[in-house]
C-alpha cells in the first residue's frame, strides 16, 4: 500500500481538511478519504468523513458531533484519543493528529458518532491537577460499543 496525506489548516493551526489517498499497488485500486473538521470558539465541534474508490463519487461515511466543558485543554487532548491500543498504522491518521495540528481549546464533555448503521455516544469526565493538567480520564460509551474506559496520566520533571 502507498499512503498519501494532505492537510489544510485554519489560521489557528487546526486541521480543517484531511485528504488521504491509499493505493493498493497489487490491485491498482485507489481509495480516497476526506475528513472535514468544523471549529467554533476554538473547539472542533464536528468531523465529517467522506470516502470513495477509484472514480466513484464521494459519499458520507461517518460523522462526529462534539460538545465541550469549560475546562481548558492544557494537555493538547484530542477527541479521538484511541481506546484500542497499541496504536498502529491501521489506526488511521487521527491517532497522530497531535503531530500535525493544534487541539481544541477545551476538554470534551460528550461526542456522538454516526454511520449509516451505527450510533454511539461517549460521555467524558476528567480530573485535573492544580496546574490544570489531566490526571484521570473516564469515557462512558453507549450504543454500538458500550463500556467504560479509564486512563490515569502521570507527570514528572527531570
Amino acid at each position: 500500500y502507498h499512503y498519501t496525506y494532505t492537510f489544510t489548516y485554519d489560521t489557528d493551526g487546526h486541521i480543517i481538511l484531511d485528504e488521504e489517498t491509499v493505493r493498493d499497488i497489487s490491485t491498482s485500486t485507489t481509495n480516497y478519504t476526506k475528513d472535514s473538521l468544523v471549529y467554533a470558539d476554538g473547539n472542533m465541534v464536528a468531523k465529517y468523513t467522506f470516502e470513495k474508490s477509484n472514480s466513484a463519487p464521494y459519499i458520507l461515511y461517518d460523522s462526529l458531533l462534539i460538545s465541550y466543558t469549560t475546562t481548558l485543554n492544557k494537555n493538547g487532548y484530542h477527541i479521538w484519543q484511541y481506546v484500542e491500543e497499541p496504536i498502529s498504522q491501521l489506526s488511521g491518521w487521527g491517532a497522530y493528529y497531535h503531530l500535525f495540528g493544534n487541539s481544541s481549546k477545551n476538554l470534551p464533555a460528550s461526542s456522538k458518532y454516526y454511520t449509516s448503521s451505527i450510533a454511539e455516544q461517549y460521555i467524558y469526565s476528567f480530573l485535573v491537577n492544580a496546574n490544570g493538567y489531566i490526571t484521570d480520564e473516564n469515557i462512558s460509551a453507549s450504543g454500538y460499543s458500550s463500556g467504560t474506559y479509564n486512563r490515569t496520566f502521570a507527570y514528572s520533571c527531570q
